[in-house]
């Protein structure tokens, strides 16, 4: 069942690739799902803040005192229909075991337009392991379940290449949460996006909603939402932000963070907790121009994969935002 799989290290990123084309079985699929994982989320404990760089982005266009508190509530989950831009990110590891976290199609539309997209964007800890979280290194075999819901899915896609940034797989692990994002590249293109966005420095607290696949709540096998706040004049670790009210639990781990203001916009995604926070909050990676070079660098790389063609894009009512996630009446 496990892809052999070949790593090597190019500009900045630790990249792996598929070097067998393989499927699954059915029996495979079965057993392989009943043996898998909640992907934990990284946890950060006091010692491991004592010397920590903790920074805010503080905007001369926002009056600071104008702005509403950020929500410190816990946010109210809801089971949302099934996607074929999220779904469920299965991942096999050297020693056997498997995990199963979260993942979504994403496109860059100030960089190419409304485009089908064939990469996926997840939490690096979803495809390497740190040696201080077990030092398993690269995951060996991963596919992508779209629209995963309950054990159904839209349709199973086997990851051809998947890299992070090497500052996340070498650096220390407070200075790595900044670069905890992968990118993985699929096979087959579609329509069914996200738009990666860099955060709105112009507006210092605005409404998220983050999505997931949490086993604390739906025990991991249906889609969920959660909404909350991230406000960016609250001191967090540099190179991260904060979302108030967002209380997902292991195998949310990689799931897509949106800008309310603007639907379908991902500005950050689910990546890591700090135990003393009292407030029911997740923490991302800041998505900065350094990660939009990132993904622009993915997006070129992998372009020449062959596979099916989508078909024309249904005309979206704002190119922005092709598709807004819908909650189960």
């Amino acid at each position: 069942m496990i892809d052999t799989m070949q790593s090597n290290e190019i500009q900045n990123y630790i990249e792996v690739e598929n070097a067998v084309d393989t499927d699954l079985s059915e029996e495979q699929e079965s057993d392989m799902f009943k043996e898998a994982r909640p992907m934990p989320l990284i946890r950060l404990f006091p010692d491991d803040i004592k010397e920590a760089d903790i920074s805010y982005i503080q905007s001369s266009q926002t009056n600071r005192e104008n702005n509403a508190p950020p929500a410190i509530v816990n946010g109210f989950p809801e089971r949302i229909a099934p996607y074929a831009g999220l779904g469920l990110l299965y991942t096999v590891w050297r020693d056997g075991s498997a995990n199963v976290s979260t993942a979504q199609r994403i496109f860059d539309y100030e960089y190419t337009g409304y485009k089908s997209s064939n990469i996926l964007l997840t939490a690096a800890h979803c495809l390497f392991d740190r040696e201080d979280a077990g030092a398993k290194g690269a995951c060996t075999s991963c596919w992508f379940y779209s629209g995963y819901d309950g054990g159904s899915y839209i349709r199973r896609h086997r990851v051809e290449h998947w890299r992070v940034p090497s500052l996340y797989a070498d650096g220390t692990k407070v200075e790595s949460l900044g670069y905890d994002y992968g990118f993985c590249g699929l096979r087959d293109f579609s329509y069914d996006v996200s738009d990666v966005n860099a955060l709105p420095t112009n507006q210092m607290v605005f409404p998220v909603t983050a999505y997931g696949y949490p086993m604390n709540i739906g025990f991991g096998k249906v889609p969920l939402r959660i909404k909350g706040q991230v406000a960016l004049d609250i001191p967090t670790f540099q190179g991260t932000c904060q979302m108030f009210g967002n209380t997902f639990g292991p195998g949310c781990s990689g799931g897509g963070w949106y800008n309310e203001d603007i639907p379908n916009r991902l500005i950050g995604i689910n990546s890591f907790l700090y135990t003393d926070d009292r407030t029911g909050s997740m923490y991302s990676p800041r998505f900065n121009s350094q990660f939009l070079r990132s993904f622009r660098n993915a997006w070129e790389s992998w372009q020449d994969i062959v596979g099916p063609v989508p078909p024309g894009p249904p005309p979206p009512p704002d190119p922005f935002r092709p598709f807004e996630f819908k909650a189960l009446s």
